[in-house]
């Protein structure tokens, strides 16, 4: 109790008036108040029936000594039972207490603690001295405070149990408190006072042992209300829809929770390796597969409630089309061939063959008449009305372009700049805005380098495009392609 000293000897010393044979009520669930012994002097303490304690508690705020007590059923303390200062001590509820003190001065504070009341408010507490409960399960504290300033109480749990008996008499000696949390009091007024509805803190019992001694200290500054109740078990739900589609497909997420020491958090694990701490949220699946969603919902008292569901999506429909072969005189006969996978099968194909004629089959055979490029190009629809394209020209009595892809400088020694594209053809040229480059290598139909050192680095000024342009023996020549340096 060292720690509330200060603040509570000021209320202490107003009470110091006490004489011999005072009477002290110790009604449960607030302070009943502070009285200063010195030797000599007696109090004696009632249970009080407002409401009716579940045990008696002494604090020794300042002083100490030796003291006999002695209770209503016959019971006494022997020589060996001393007041100390900063303890607290606990005695079962008789019909009364009395005690003698017999050393120099002590400042006592004193109350009625409460264990499974039936839930009713405690009001104007706190300006006395704290209050004490003793908690064996999880309860949700309400208060309130006519106070209008920054009400708070602390919440305070003492770890620590011992029995003891001096003569005739067994008792608990508590220590070890550890601050549990600070509580913010909302302010009431009117007919709406002494009636705390709303949740504030978790109380439970911290210590794992038959109990936990919980102390509800506002400082000594302000009275303030307080209730507790036993919350319906913690439950919640979740559920996450639609639970199949085709990527990127939304995903409407709700979770809730109810009972418990209300006050709850949620967390979403989508089980695409992204979450959210939101109640309800929309979460987007960019790709296909199976996925395990989890979410966990956390009340007050830190107890957890998890929920888990699964979800089956396709992924995003993709296509290619193949022609066979792409080139030739005409007439020209190409066998075209697909593959379709994602998104929800069946399929539906259409080819266009870009010479007014059409297919709606996986694989088609087509014959082409004249010379020219056929752009032709294939369309799949999946069961859904999702789309997709893939493309495969014909070049019928015409060479086939080359295409660059990408250029990119591989800074040496020497200088080179790698050139990727498609159907590179040996014995190909490559000009820069026109001019050709001193040394040019064919390394795939995929791949060019050229080299050239210091000299090849000078055609490419730093900061300033230039047009690259890939010249296939056969006569197909690239479309310009524009590198900056």
């Amino acid at each position: 109790m060292n720690r509330r000293t200060l603040v509570l000897l000021a209320l202490a010393t107003l009470l110091l008036t006490a004489g011999a044979h005072a009477q002290a009520i110790y009604n449960g669930g607030k302070s009943g108040g502070s009285f200063g012994l010195v030797g000599g002097q007696s109090i004696n303490f009632l249970p009080g029936t407002n409401p009716g304690p579940e045990s008696l508690w002494i604090a020794v705020q300042s002083g100490g000594g030796y003291a006999i007590l002695t209770d209503g059923s016959g019971g006494q303390t022997g020589s060996d039972f001393y007041l100390q200062q900063g303890s607290l001590l606990l005695f079962p509820v008789t019909q009364t207490y009395h005690l003698q003190f017999l050393g120099g001065s002590v400042q006592l504070l004193y109350g009625g603690t409460l264990m499974n009341r039936p839930a009713a408010p405690i009001c104007n507490v706190g300006a006395n001295g704290p209050s004490i409960i003793k908690v064996d399960r999880l309860l949700n504290l309400m208060t309130q405070s006519h106070y209008s300033g920054n009400a708070r109480v602390q919440v305070w749990a003492w770890g620590q149990t011992t029995p003891k008996t001096s003569g005739n008499i067994s008792y608990t000696a508590v220590s070890n408190p550890q601050q549990q949390g600070t509580v913010d009091v909302p302010a009431c007024a009117g007919v709406d006072c002494c009636n705390p509805l709303q949740v504030g803190f978790a109380l439970k019992n911290w210590t794992g042992n038959a109990y936990t001694l919980v102390e509800l200290d506002a400082g000594g500054l302000y009275n303030f209300d307080w209730n507790t109740a036993v919350p319906a078990p913690f439950t919640c739900s979740a559920s996450a829809s639609p639970t199949s589609g085709t990527a990127p497909l939304e995903v409407t997420c709700t979770a809730s929770a109810s009972g418990g020491a209300t006050g709850y958090t949620f967390r979403w694990n989508f089980g695409d390796g992204t979450i959210s701490n939101r109640a309800q949220v929309t979460h987007t699946y960019t790709a296909g597969g199976t996925f395990v969603w989890k979410m966990t919902a956390t009340d007050l008292a830190g107890q957890t409630c998890i929920k888990s569901g699964q979800l089956k999506i396709a992924g995003t429909l993709k296509v290619t089309a193949t022609a066979t072969p792409r080139q030739g005189d005409p007439p020209l006969t190409v066998g075209f061939g697909s593959t379709a996978k994602g998104a929800k099968p069946p399929y539906t194909y259409l080819w266009d063959f870009d010479d007014g004629a059409t297919a709606s089959t996986a694989s088609a055979t087509h014959e082409f008449a004249g010379a020219g490029t056929y752009d032709c190009s294939l369309k799949v629809t999946d069961s859904q009305g999702k789309t997709a394209f893939a493309a495969a020209p014909v070049y019928v009595g015409v060479p086939i372009p080359p295409g660059i892809t990408g250029v990119t400088a591989l800074v040496g020694p020497p200088f080179q700049l790698k050139i990727t594209g498609t159907d590179f053809q040996s014995g190909f040229t490559v000009t820069l805005d026109g001019a050709a480059p001193p040394q040019v290598i064919f390394k795939s139909p995929t791949k060019i380098l050229l080299g050239g050192g210091k000299t090849l680095k000078a055609m490419l000024p730093k900061g300033t495009a230039v047009c690259v342009d890939v010249h296939n023996p056969d006569g197909g020549d690239s479309d310009c392609f524009t590198y900056t340096r």
